[in-house]
């Protein structure tokens, strides 16, 4: 298991992201949080197996015209679900 700590660019706010993000993390039984940045970007946590955040992020991009920076970070969070904030 590890996190990731991930931020997209591009038009990710007022589109459905984070919801439908919410969905995928969820059905896929990953943790941690998405939310929306004040500079129009969304910043996302996510804990889980390398391949399933790799999924996740390959499904988001048939849906979202974005771009997306993302770390592995040592696990610091602990989350027990997927959460908006």
């Amino acid at each position: 298991m590890i996190e990731i700590h991930a931020r997209a660019t591009g038009r990710v706010q007022g589109v459905g992201f984070r919801a439908t993000l919410y969905s995928y993390a969820s059905k896929l039984g990953l943790f941690g949080t998405v939310q929306n940045l004040s500079d129009g970007s969304v910043e996302i946590y996510l804990f889980g197996e390398r391949e399933t955040i790799k999924s996740l992020f390959m499904a988001l991009q048939k849906n979202f015209d974005f771009e997306l920076f993302q770390e592995e970070i040592h696990p610091v969070h602990a989350y027990t679900r997927f959460e908006i904030i």
